[in-house]
């Protein structure tokens, strides 16, 4: 036995020799921690602490074992992990990372106990461990950080303020272009109509196989009115910087509206529903937006070709947050209602049948959030509420042509619009509800930012039957910072609308 023991000692140590030789290490040397965070004996920890990494001089892997998080005053395992747990992070890499599933208590001091076969590099030598009180150990701050310093909850924030500005803008922006869209198709039909006196016979045999019931309806509505809808999804990016998370947000979007058209003057009202998600960092807070806006709407067509046209209204919004803190999600919900008007004052040209419109538009309103709570763990917050005065103009121009065949025409179209917004945003406070005597104000204040929007689209008329798509890109041209970050998204709308 003794020879075997003798000659066992002998290989490892050639085996370590040579190893250190020719790879500059010794690979049966066990694995060495060489940095932690936070660091042995570390003062004034957040308490929403996150997580704990161990640096080691190599990569490991995982064994078998535990880690557990221990309170200094009685030893307590706060919290306690298999090895195998998803919160166990960096298997085959030099660093391990334990995500903490709860927050820790304030003044208090932790240590780190991790087992003696939990942890071991590629060939199987096993890290030594921590199983004592001082060797790994930190202690909690007493004093609760700014919230408004988390990335997250500035995402949070602001994703439901660009929302109550998106929400005005794509309940105003689908009405002006059904007003310009319904003069551009008038006007197409009526140079239509004098080019063929009579209508296709297709077109008849259409119109009676969709609106069997037209001749009923013909005597109790006038024949100039329309109901319409309008389709829309939009994805776009906030992008983040020091104090703000990235934001992707995803909108799907329905309006319903009727309009008629006396004299020169349309008239009509659109009702408009929505639903929006906001994915905020990369831990899984999210925002959700839903609700409705009611719009009036009226344009006065001169017989000089400007027109003048205008809207107003209101939306009653529903905003849900859920923000993870160490693996805990929390809940907070806040009401929105907003008003708001816009006004639109446009010209017409006409060359070799290309229509040119040039716009100057202007809108206002007025956001009012109210304050929301999280839901009740301890480092849940109180959000006061939040007044928005939205201010934005634009100037912008639309190109169209018609192309007639025997069955209607087709109007490619685009667009071109440069605004600036000079929405202000006030101020808002938070608290904590573990400690609702301290209250953390923040100033978001004014925009002051240049965007673009670039449209493309199609549409098809057919006698009393119109159908359109179409494009729309949005560029924000912020200085990427909190108060003015740079904002993308891209648009595709559908529209219908039938002719009475």
């Amino acid at each position: 036995m003794k020879e075997y023991l003798f000659k066992h000692h002998k290989v490892k140590l050639i085996v370590s020799l040579l190893s250190f030789l020719f790879f500059g290490k010794n690979l049966l040397a066990n694995p060495l921690l060489m940095s932690t965070y936070p660091v042995d004996n570390a003062n004034n920890i957040s308490p929403l602490l996150e997580s704990i990494e161990l640096t080691f001089d190599r990569n490991v892997y995982v064994g078998s074992g535990n880690i557990s998080i221990k309170r200094g005053s009685d030893d307590y395992t706060v919290q306690f992990f298999d090895i195998g747990s998803n919160n166990i992070k960096g298997n085959g890499s030099n660093k391990i990372t334990i995500t903490l599933v709860n927050s820790l208590t304030l003044s208090e001091t932790y240590y780190l106990n991790v087992s003696s076969l939990a942890i071991q590099d590629i060939n199987g030598n096993n890290f030594a461990g921590i199983s004592n009180t001082s060797d790994l150990n930190f202690t909690i701050s007493s004093i609760m950080p700014n919230p408004n310093d988390n990335n997250d909850l500035s995402g949070v924030i602001r994703s439901q303020l660009e929302a109550s500005t998106r929400w005005i803008e794509q309940s105003i922006d689908p009405i002006m272009q059904r007003i310009n869209w319904r003069k551009r198709n008038d006007r197409g039909r009526q140079i239509h109509s004098s080019n063929h006196t009579e209508i296709n016979n297709y077109e008849k045999e259409f119109l009676n196989f969709i609106f069997p019931f037209k001749n009923k309806l013909s005597n109790q509505i006038s024949n100039n009115f329309s109901l319409w809808t309008d389709l829309e999804t939009s994805i776009g990016k906030i992008y983040s910087d020091n104090n703000l998370s990235k934001i992707d947000f995803d909108i799907r979007s329905v309006i319903f509206g009727a309009d008629t058209s006396i004299d020169g003057v349309t008239a009509g009202f659109a009702l408009r529903l929505s639903n929006e998600l906001n994915s905020i960092g990369n831990k899984g807070t999210e925002v959700y937006v839903h609700g409705y806006s009611l719009t009036l709407y009226a344009d006065r067509k001169f017989n000089s070709g400007f027109s003048l046209s205008y809207l107003a209204g209101f939306s009653d919004l529903d905003y849900n947050s859920y923000r993870n803190i160490n693996s805990s999600t929390i809940h907070g919900s806040r009401d929105g209602f907003q008003i708001f008007q816009a006004l639109d004052f446009s010209g017409e040209w006409n060359y070799n049948n290309i229509f040119i419109e040039p716009y100057a538009k202007i809108y206002s309103g007025y956001t009012l959030l109210e304050s929301f709570k999280e839901d009740s763990l301890e480092y849940a917050l109180l959000v006061s509420e939040q007044k928005v005065n939205h201010r934005k103009g634009y100037i912008g121009i639309n190109i169209d042509r018609p192309i007639f065949t025997n069955y209607g025409f087709i109007r490619p179209n685009t667009s071109l619009e440069l605004g600036y917004d000079f929405t202000n945003y006030g101020d808002y406070s938070a608290r904590y509800i573990a400690d609702q005597n301290k209250k953390y104000k923040k100033s978001i204040g004014s925009k002051n930012s240049y965007d673009i929007k670039l449209g493309l689209g199609l549409d098809f008329n057919l006698y009393r039957a119109w159908i359109s798509t179409s494009y729309e890109k949005y560029l924000a041209l912020g200085k990427k910072d909190e108060n003015n970050p740079k904002i993308s998204s891209d648009s595709i709308n559908l529209k219908a609308s039938i002719k009475f």
